[in-house]
Order: structure tokens, then C-alpha cells, then sequence
């Protein structure tokens, strides 16, 4: 066998089938078929572009994403022929989230019309709600309490004299709690939300002193669906998903049994 392989001739014709078996080997494993740089393919392209924020992409920019796209779908096909996406915890996770994503795409997201998002806002476990609003007037005084404190009482009429000018509003109509709270701080909101309807006095705000007058209250109670459809669709759509999601699992686990062999 050594003098064989001493031969000159031998030795070129094992080195010729060693560089077949090779160039072979490479063309299976790399290039399976044809990747084809359809429309679908140039819109993951554009999207991936998009996700950068340019709107306008250079020639040169939409090659380079183009060519790594290509490099991505060959080292993914060289990991397909060389089983190493097998037991990948990665590559499972990122398969489950992909057939989640694919089974909701398919489920039933019609509106279903006002008497059937009537009937899920019976049944709902959220709550619906118009939030209280106050109509008030303020007028700022500075640091100043003790005149505010005098122009609050000696005002005979609906306004209140000799106050300073702000950038704030003097007025403001139907306000939530939530919107006095950013215009004058915590501290504020909390009062005024002690008060009723004709109540004047005095208020210290994140800004300085106030006097306040409620022109009106609005309180908080249940909502009509017209007043919260769209927040009642988007709800019932996401209960139609977890369900619809849910029934296709329960499907698949009927289709399979789990033997578990492991020891506790």
C-alpha cells in the first residue's frame, strides 16, 4: 500500500478526488437552489431601510442590505444541512414567535357591531368610566396670600379683581384630574378635587397662591359605549386573539402525547 501511494500518479489521481469530494460537498451544503431577489424579498430589504429612519436610500445603501440579506439566507441554509438548528432554544423561540404572530393573523377581527360590544362590556372584567372633570376659574396672586385672601373677599361679583397675569388660562372647562395636576402640581388637584360646585377660595399651586372659583362639576361615572367604542373594540379584539390562539394550542396538544421520563 506505501508503494502505491508513492507513485506519482497515484498521488495526484487521490489528491483530484479529494478537490471533487470538496467542490461537491461545498455546492450541497451552500447553494442548495436559487436565491431569488423577488418583490417580497426587496420588501424586507426596504423595511429593514425603514427601520433605520431613511426615507430616501442611496443605490449603493439598498445593495449593501440586498447583499446581507443574501449572506443571512446562505449561512441559514448552511445551518439547515448541517442540522444545526436542532434543539436551538434560540431558534425555537424565535420559530413559537413566529407561529403565534401567523396563528393571530388569521383570527376573526371584524367589528362586531354596537349590540355584541354592548353585551362584552357587560361581561368585562374592565371597567368603563368617564372621569371626573371640573369647570373652574383661577387667578394667580403670587406669594402674596394676604392679598388674595382680601381681593377673595371683598369681591362682590363673579371675577376676581387685581390678580396677575400668567401664561396658565384663567379659565378652564371640563378638566380632569390628570390635566390640573400637569398645569399646577398634585398639591393642587388634590383640593380642588375636595370641592363642589360654587366653591371659591384659596389654593397654593406648584406656581404660587390662587384663588379659585368651581363654575361646574362633571362626576365620574360609567360610560356610554359612544363615549368609549373605540377603546371597547380594541379590548374585544384582544380577548378574540388570546381566544382564538388558545383554541388552535388546545388543538395541536390534542394531536400529541407529552410523555414526561424525567424524575422529580
Amino acid at each position: 500500500m506505501k508503494n502505491l501511494l508513492s507513485i506519482p500518479v497515484i498521488q495526484f489521481a487521490l489528491i483530484g478526488f479529494l478537490l471533487f469530494g470538496i467542490q461537491q460537498l461545498t455546492k450541497e451544503l451552500i447553494l442548495p437552489d436559487t436565491i431569488e431577489v423577488d418583490e417580497t424579498f426587496m420588501q424586507h430589504v426596504r423595511s429593514e431601510i425603514a427601520k433605520m429612519g431613511i426615507e430616501n436610500p442611496s443605490e449603493e445603501l439598498v445593495e449593501t442590505v440586498v447583499n446581507t440579506k443574501i449572506e443571512e439566507e446562505l449561512l441559514f441554509r448552511f445551518a439547515e444541512e448541517n442540522n444545526l438548528l436542532e434543539n436551538n432554544e434560540l431558534i425555537k423561540q424565535a420559530g413559537s414567535e413566529t407561529a403565534e404572530a401567523f396563528i393571530k393573523s388569521n383570527a376573526n377581527l371584524n367589528d362586531p357591531g354596537d349590540a355584541e360590544l354592548e353585551k362584552f362590556m357587560g361581561q368585562s372584567e374592565n371597567q368603563y368610566f368617564i372621569k371626573r372633570k371640573t369647570s373652574f376659574r383661577q387667578y394667580f396672586f403670587g406669594e402674596d396670600m394676604m392679598y388674595a385672601q382680601k381681593s377673595l373677599f371683598d369681591s362682590k361679583s363673579i371675577a376676581i379683581e387685581n390678580s396677575e397675569k400668567t401664561a396658565l388660562p384663567e379659565r378652564f372647562e371640563m378638566a380632569t384630574q390628570w390635566t390640573v395636576g400637569r398645569e399646577f402640581g398634585k398639591t393642587f388637584a388634590d383640593s380642588l378635587k375636595k370641592q363642589e360646585k360654587d366653591w371659591r377660595g384659596i389654593i397654593e399651586s406648584k406656581h404660587g397662591i390662587h384663588v379659585v372659583v368651581v363654575d361646574a362639576l362633571y362626576p365620574s361615572r360609567k360610560a356610554k359605549l359612544d363615549e368609549v367604542r373605540e377603546k371597547v373594540l380594541e379590548d374585544y379584539r384582544s380577548k378574540q386573539l388570546i381566544a382564538y390562539r388558545d383554541s388552535i394550542i388546545q388543538s395541536l396538544k390534542s394531536e400529541v402525547e407529552v410523555v414526561k421520563t424525567y424524575q422529580p
